[in-house]
């Protein structure tokens, strides 16, 4: 392919696009380049143009063709911003610190000198954006360009977080968490930014909440804002648009850079650790009962009812209890992370065909060390559902004629007891006992 030939498929392919006119030439002159770099060679022989955000990406496939080749990221390029611009010693020392901060990951060759795309002072210090070229071969053999972005902190700057950014910043932006107790944070790709630094459920009118919402502050290109503490860094989001009207499409991806050893995986999808008390996949039939447990529609379900963070995301559950209702349907008790620390236990509401009719919160998982998880009153006066897997229940006898200590086995891992109970009595299978008083709601 010749430059008229590039530039015509350019031209197809953008139209309404103005790129440079010299692009086509500028695209294979950097193919060349990056032969001598020896780069793979993709086999095949089709051109692919794709045209996003206003830069246009060449990939070139054929024997004797060039690899591949890319429109310039305007953030490896733009002049640096931010107060501390002019002060050379500052930005070797943050492109130092990326270089040595960055993994050598295989198959991911980063290319030229890191750019400095910003340098300045907040309130969590000083701070460096970093951006370089990369080329990331895939396991297909194919090669694509990326770039990432990295954020350095502190007077002697240390790369703290990172962020594969593709060419055209992502439509929904992302945000870097830093500072003492992870509270401060810049964000850029997106615009019209509010923070909130937690979430909560809101018990009486059981609807989750976000109360907290605070404009941040557009500086030199960049985002500012400092999440309320103490708190979770997992529990702040930024938004943009409306946040009274945001969804989780308008929330950016957060990078808290205490996650920054967990590696990108784990910090574009921070999956609580070690919050669930019960397995996931168990599923506990009390008194035989026959309905199914719940499908896939759990964290949908119980956002839609106002109970769960739409801006999570995703919501770990646990284990599950299902009960048939003497009047039809049936309910299952089930353990949901509602925060990266805590977990609560909700009652699903079902039809004669186990579609979920309703949501219930039941109560906070209990954490006091106890084999009871915890317990949710059933609808219609039908008892009370408590939930200890591994351990078998039971309870005293109350009422006229009922003597002391006189117990009643309910079952193991779940089972229903008298709306009149006010404690519930658990064995483990070594013999011991424990005690528990049921919640009232």
């Amino acid at each position: 392919m010749d430059t008229t030939e590039l530039s015509r498929a350019l031209r197809d392919a953008t139209e309404g696009l103005q790129a440079p006119p010299d692009l086509a030439a500028a695209v294979l002159r950097g193919g060349k380049r990056r032969r001598t770099r020896r780069r793979a060679v993709l086999a095949g022989g089709m051109a692919v143009v794709i045209a996003a955000a206003g830069l246009v990406v060449v990939e070139v496939t054929g024997s004797n063709e060039p690899q591949i080749a890319v429109a310039a990221n305007p953030m490896l390029t733009a002049p640096t911003r931010g107060d501390l611009a002019g002060d050379k010693a500052y930005l070797d020392a943050a492109v130092a610190a990326f270089d040595a901060g960055m993994p050598d990951e295989p198959d991911n060759a980063r290319l030229g000198r890191p750019h400095v795309y910003w340098a300045g002072t907040t309130d969590g210090g000083k701070v460096a954006v970093v951006a370089q070229e990369v080329e990331l071969t895939r396991a297909s053999g194919s090669v694509s360009g990326t770039s990432v972005v990295g954020l350095l902190v502190g007077t002697e700057p240390v790369l703290v977080n990172s962020f594969p950014q593709p060419y055209g910043t992502p439509a929904k932006g992302f945000a870097f968490v830093y500072g003492p107790l992870n509270r401060d944070v810049i964000a850029l790709g997106a615009d019209s930014l509010s923070i909130s630094s937690r979430w909560q459920l809101n018990p009486t009118a059981e609807r989750s909440v976000r109360t907290d919402w605070k404009p941040m502050v557009k500086r030199d290109g960049l985002w500012f804002g400092k999440a309320d503490g103490p708190g979770p860094v997992e529990d702040i989001r930024v938004v943009t648009g409306d946040p009274a009207k945001a969804g989780y499409d308008q929330s950016l991806t957060m990078l808290p850079s205490s996650r920054w050893a967990l590696g990108i995986d784990r910090q574009r999808k921070p999956v609580p650790e070690n919050v669930l008390r019960t397995k996931p996949g168990d599923v506990f039939s009390v008194n035989g009962s026959r309905s199914g447990r719940l499908g896939d529609d759990v964290h949908e379900t119980l956002t839609m009812a106002g109970l769960l963070d739409p801006l999570a995301g995703v919501s770990p559950t646990g284990a599950q209890a299902v009960v048939d209702l003497q009047g039809g349907g049936s309910v299952v008790a089930v353990e949901v992370v509602t925060t990266f620390v805590t977990s609560d236990l909700f009652l699903a509401l079902r039809d004669t065909n186990n579609t979920i009719t309703g949501w219930l919160h039941c109560e906070p998982v209990r954490r006091d060390g106890g084999g009871l998880i915890g317990a949710c009153v059933l609808p219609g006066d039908s008892g009370i559902l408590a939930l200890a897997p591994g351990m078998a229940l039971s309870y005293e006898a109350e009422g006229e004629g009922a003597l002391p200590g006189n117990r009643v086995e309910v079952g193991t891992n779940a089972a229903v007891v008298p709306s009149s109970v006010h404690t519930i009595h658990l064995r483990d299978p070594q013999g011991r006992s424990e005690s528990h008083g049921l919640l009232k709601q």
